[in-house]
């Protein structure tokens, strides 16, 4: 014999699909689309997969230590597969990444990744991108910020927050330009955040 029951009141507590399970399914084409960036190239964005780990360690090790240091506030170590297991292998429930793929020399390359990870409460999100030194200046940056705060407001966070290098001028030109609130109490790393309003679902 064997049955199963279901607990109505705690599937329709939420208006988030597969909220209510220990592990959340990959968002499939939910979050899946094409852009056409302002020089007119096309990139699809979609949400990252356990399988992505090969090309995340491919982009990554062709990003300036540089922009590393401007992503992780510091040199990066030695990318075991513990190491990248962190950013491919996610929790769908607590946290969102969206990979950039482009077609070059006709193979399909990461060109960024931009990516949230909410708080216990599920109100406050916190916020990071990078984005391949190749693909800089393309307006790729604005493109995945933009949808990520889209895919935040639908999830019903409240609140954006974020930590920047203080001589990161293109993220601080990012933030000031959407409205981010600034604590420039340290020096060298400035604190911000964001109250998202409420918008629609996307399509």
């Amino acid at each position: 014999d064997a049955r199963i029951i279901l607990d109505g009141p705690v599937i329709s507590s939420t208006d988030v699909p597969y909220r209510h399970l220990v592990i959340s399914p990959y968002p499939g084409k939910k979050y899946s689309k094409t852009v056409v960036l302002k020089d007119g190239s096309s990139m699809s964005l979609r949400p990252i997969r356990p399988e992505d780990e090969p090309a995340m360690e491919e982009m990554l090790s062709g990003v300036s230590s540089d922009s590393l240091y401007m992503r992780f506030f510091g040199y990066i170590p030695k990318m075991s597969h513990e190491w990248m297991a962190r950013f491919t292998h996610i929790d769908y429930d607590r946290e969102i990444a969206i990979v950039a793929e482009a077609e070059i020399a006709g193979k399909r390359r990461f060109a960024g990744v931009v990516r949230l990870i909410e708080d216990a409460w599920r109100e406050t999100a916190e916020y990071s991108i990078l984005i391949a030194d190749f693909f800089h200046g393309r307006g790729l940056g604005n493109v995945l910020t933009d949808y990520i705060f889209d895919i935040a407001r639908e999830r019903k966070i409240k609140k954006i927050v974020a930590s920047v290098l203080s001589n990161n001028k293109p993220m601080i030109h990012m933030f000031e330009r959407r409205g981010f609130r600034f604590d420039r109490s340290a020096l060298d790393i400035y604190d911000v955040e964001l109250d998202l309003c409420v918008k629609a679902p996307i399509g």
